[in-house]
Protein backbone atom coordinates (compact mmCIF):
# COMPACT_ATOMS: atom_id res chain seq x y z
CA UNK A 1 0.00 0.00 0.00
CA UNK A 2 1.39 3.39 -1.01
CA UNK A 3 1.67 5.95 1.79
CA UNK A 4 0.03 9.31 1.39
CA UNK A 5 2.12 12.44 1.06
CA UNK A 6 2.26 14.41 4.29
CA UNK A 7 1.35 18.10 4.03
CA UNK A 8 1.94 20.86 6.56
CA UNK A 9 -0.85 23.39 6.05
CA UNK A 10 -0.11 26.79 7.60
CA UNK A 11 -2.91 29.38 7.63
CA UNK A 12 -3.87 31.89 10.33
CA UNK A 13 -7.53 32.09 9.29
CA UNK A 14 -9.31 29.32 11.21
CA UNK A 15 -12.05 29.02 8.57
CA UNK A 16 -9.60 28.69 5.68
CA UNK A 17 -7.39 26.32 7.65
CA UNK A 18 -10.32 23.99 8.35
CA UNK A 19 -11.74 24.16 4.81
CA UNK A 20 -8.43 23.67 3.01
CA UNK A 21 -7.30 20.96 5.42
CA UNK A 22 -10.52 18.99 4.99
CA UNK A 23 -10.36 19.38 1.21
CA UNK A 24 -6.74 18.21 0.96
CA UNK A 25 -7.57 15.14 3.07
CA UNK A 26 -10.89 14.24 1.42
CA UNK A 27 -10.31 15.20 -2.21
CA UNK A 28 -6.54 15.23 -2.47
CA UNK A 29 -5.83 12.12 -0.44
CA UNK A 30 -3.09 13.84 1.55
CA UNK A 31 -2.22 13.35 5.20
CA UNK A 32 -2.57 16.89 6.56
CA UNK A 33 -1.17 18.50 9.70
CA UNK A 34 -2.62 21.97 10.34
CA UNK A 35 -0.85 24.92 11.96
CA UNK A 36 -2.66 28.17 12.71
CA UNK A 37 0.46 30.32 13.19
CA UNK A 38 4.14 30.41 12.40
CA UNK A 39 5.27 29.22 15.83
CA UNK A 40 3.03 26.15 15.63
CA UNK A 41 4.32 25.44 12.12
CA UNK A 42 7.93 25.57 13.34
CA UNK A 43 7.04 23.22 16.21
CA UNK A 44 5.44 20.82 13.72
CA UNK A 45 8.53 20.94 11.51
CA UNK A 46 10.70 20.05 14.49
CA UNK A 47 8.64 16.95 15.31
CA UNK A 48 7.43 15.65 11.92
CA UNK A 49 8.74 15.16 8.40
CA UNK A 50 6.67 16.67 5.60
CA UNK A 51 6.65 16.12 1.87
CA UNK A 52 4.92 19.41 1.08
CA UNK A 53 4.20 22.72 2.82
CA UNK A 54 1.20 24.82 1.83
CA UNK A 55 1.54 28.13 3.65
CA UNK A 56 0.06 31.57 3.87
CA UNK A 57 2.82 34.13 3.40
CA UNK A 58 1.69 36.59 6.08
CA UNK A 59 1.03 34.84 9.38
CA UNK A 60 1.22 37.66 11.90
CA UNK A 61 3.45 36.05 14.52
CA UNK A 62 6.55 35.26 12.42
CA UNK A 63 7.95 37.36 9.58
CA UNK A 64 7.50 35.81 6.10
CA UNK A 65 11.23 35.69 5.30
CA UNK A 66 11.87 33.88 8.60
CA UNK A 67 9.14 31.32 7.83
CA UNK A 68 10.71 30.62 4.43
CA UNK A 69 14.11 30.22 6.11
CA UNK A 70 12.61 27.77 8.62
CA UNK A 71 10.94 25.72 5.89
CA UNK A 72 14.25 25.42 4.03
CA UNK A 73 16.24 24.74 7.22
CA UNK A 74 13.99 21.77 8.01
CA UNK A 75 14.65 20.37 4.54
CA UNK A 76 11.25 20.78 2.90
CA UNK A 77 11.75 21.76 -0.73
CA UNK A 78 8.19 21.44 -2.01
CA UNK A 79 6.55 24.64 -0.83
CA UNK A 80 3.42 26.34 -2.13
CA UNK A 81 2.57 29.78 -0.81
CA UNK A 82 -0.84 31.47 -0.65
CA UNK A 83 -1.51 35.18 -0.28
CA UNK A 84 -4.13 37.83 -0.85
CA UNK A 85 -1.41 40.34 -1.74
CA UNK A 86 0.48 38.76 -4.61
CA UNK A 87 2.96 41.53 -5.44
CA UNK A 88 4.09 41.99 -1.84
CA UNK A 89 4.24 38.23 -1.28
CA UNK A 90 6.26 37.65 -4.45
CA UNK A 91 8.78 40.31 -3.38
CA UNK A 92 9.41 38.27 -0.22
CA UNK A 93 9.41 34.69 -1.52
CA UNK A 94 10.90 35.36 -4.94
CA UNK A 95 10.08 33.33 -8.04
CA UNK A 96 11.39 29.94 -6.90
CA UNK A 97 8.14 28.90 -5.21
CA UNK A 98 4.61 28.80 -6.59
CA UNK A 99 2.19 31.42 -5.26
CA UNK A 100 -1.57 30.96 -5.29
CA UNK A 101 -3.49 34.23 -5.00
CA UNK A 102 -6.45 34.34 -2.62
CA UNK A 103 -9.29 33.94 -3.18
CA UNK A 104 -8.94 30.72 -5.16
CA UNK A 105 -10.97 27.63 -5.88
CA UNK A 106 -9.92 24.57 -3.91
CA UNK A 107 -9.60 22.58 -7.12
CA UNK A 108 -7.03 25.18 -8.25
CA UNK A 109 -4.99 24.40 -5.16
CA UNK A 110 -4.85 20.71 -6.02
CA UNK A 111 -3.93 21.47 -9.62
CA UNK A 112 -1.09 23.78 -8.60
CA UNK A 113 0.14 21.18 -6.10
CA UNK A 114 0.21 18.49 -8.79
CA UNK A 115 1.83 20.66 -11.48
CA UNK A 116 4.15 22.98 -9.57
CA UNK A 117 5.52 21.00 -6.68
Amino acid sequence: MESRQKVLLVEDSEQLLAAIGRFLKDKGGYEVVCADCGKTAIDCLASHQFDIIVSDVFLGDVEPAEMLRQYITFGVRKILFMSGTAAEARSIIGNEYPLLCKPFLLDQLLEVMKVSI
